[in-house]
């Protein structure tokens, strides 16, 4: 089975030797390529006299997968037809290029040019081995015994694959003018590509195979939703009268996500999805400079927060060693319900009405998540307040507990709500998304340690 098809399928190899073998058996000259490891493709030469032409018979080694059929690799005859997988397609037609090899050197029938007989891998996907071949083996001729209902087939149409993506950039809809629509782009490209297809049919079509046609596929992102719940290695494709065009890799249409995904992380801290490690130094430095001129304003907010209860800090400096790990537990509580966020944005999982169950769930894993790490985080307190002879040690213990559960809701809540938030405004969620959620968890965290502290602190 091909495994490019079908992850982890054994490819070619074995069936490559047998080949070889029978090859070398009947007098060729045998050349095994593998310019893709694993992937090995068989030329048998028989040589002619000199001075005639020559002839390739082509047939395929690989398989597609056997999904959902029953004992595929047992081959069983019935009414005097082999049946399994590959039989048809296309072990019956390598066998047939042997047997009439075979048929000639039995019968020592003189060739006045050469025969050659080429087993090629990769067919049912990228067609590796044919491409290989041909630069190897020129012949005169070629005859490739895909199974056709014993009719000549002597025209191919052909087909090319191209894949294009349209770049844009999130704006609110006030501020259209920052914004690019890579829904219009696209629109715009469709658009041309219809007019294309128009001009290609009104030329004279080519007489046995017609004129050539163009399909625009489902857009990718729209696929991956529809295929999130169908975890098959190959997906067909149709045209819109649900004809078979061809065949697309379920690892593929994960992998055009890959950057997406990828890109979160940067989006996060304000590091555009356009910028690209060849991106030039005066745009990187103009894509990235403004959002941290936006996270030095948000630095000072927090600030601002302990400046407000400076008379507590100064009253109460062991609260200064707790600030960064409040800041710290709850930074990373919001930045795993965020992260969780994206994700279901990003593969298609957020769906209308699921909102409002995320954001209660992670409430409730930020309260429950709060009274894990409080309770360490409260025996922490009381130990170092203890050893310095404070006579509020077991308070201030009890001031971290309910501060580190508030910040833990609080910040599961922001992780939710600010890519949520951003997504409403018509931002992209990922934008700067990590800025925010810094801010908020910090504002809250050391506000409402130092909050509690001042209440319950005399």
């Amino acid at each position: 089975m091909n495994p490019s098809l079908v992850p982890g399928g054994a490819g070619e190899s074995q069936v490559a030797a047998y080949v070889a073998d029978t090859l070398k058996a009947l007098g060729m000259t045998v050349t095994t390529l593998e310019g893709t490891p694993g992937r090995p493709s068989v030329i048998g030469r028989l040589a002619g006299s000199g001075g005639g032409r020559s002839l390739m018979l082509n047939a395929h080694l690989d398989t597609v997968g056997i999904d959902g059929m029953v004992d595929a690799l047992a081959p069983v005859i019935r009414a005097g037809r082999l049946h399994g997988r590959g039989a048809y397609d296309m072990k019956g037609s390598l066998a047939a290029c042997l047997a009439s090899v075979k048929a000639l050197v039995d019968g020592k029938i003189p060739l006045a040019g050469d025969l050659v007989v080429a087993a090629v891998a990769d067919e049912e996907y990228a067609s590796l081995g044919t491409a290989e071949v041909v630069r190897h083996a020129p012949v005169t001729a070629a005859i490739v015994t895909e199974p056709t209902e014993l009719d000549l087939c002597i025209a191919h149409k052909g087909f090319v694959w191209l894949e294009v993506e349209t770049l844009g950039r999130a704006a609110h809809g006030s501020r259209y003018f920052e914004g690019i629509d890579a829904n219009m782009r696209m629109g715009r490209f469709l658009g041309r590509l219809d007019r294309f297809e128009e001009e290609l049919r009104s030329r004279l079509p080519h007489p046995r195979v017609g004129p050539p046609s163009l399909h625009a596929p489902t857009v990718l992102e729209d696929a991956m939703k529809q295929v999130l719940d169908r975890h098959y290695p190959v997906y067909p494709v149709v045209d819109a009268e649900n004809r078979l065009r061809g065949l697309v890799r379920g690892q593929s249409m994960f992998e055009a996500r890959a950057f997406d995904i990828a890109a979160q992380p940067g989006s996060m801290v304000g590091v555009e999805k356009e910028e690209r490690l060849g991106t030039p130094f005066r745009s990187s430095l103009f894509m990235r400079h403004p959002w941290l001129q936006l996270n030095l304003l948000t630095a000072f907010l927090a600030a601002a927060v302990v400046g407000f209860f400076q008379d507590t800090v100064d009253r109460l400096v062991i609260l200064a060693l707790f600030l960064p790990v409040l800041a710290g537990q709850s930074g990373n509580t919001g930045c795993q319900a965020l992260a969780v966020t994206l994700r279901g944005m990003t593969i298609g999982e957020m769906k209308p009405g699921t909102e409002r169950k995320l954001v209660y769930k992670e409430a409730g894993l930020g309260l429950l998540n709060g009274v894990g790490v409080g309770v360490c985080a409260a025996i922490g307190m009381y130990i170092t307040a203890s050893s310095q002879h404070s006579q509020n040690a077991l308070m201030l213990a009890f001031v971290v507990f309910l501060a580190m559960i508030g910040s833990c809701v609080a910040s599961g809540l922001s992780g939710a709500m600010v890519p949520l938030t951003l997504k409403r405004l018509g931002f992209d969620p990922a934008t700067a998304s990590s800025i925010f959620l810094t801010t908020a968890t910090d504002v809250v965290s050391m506000g409402m340690l130092l909050g509690l502290a001042t209440i319950l602190v005399r």
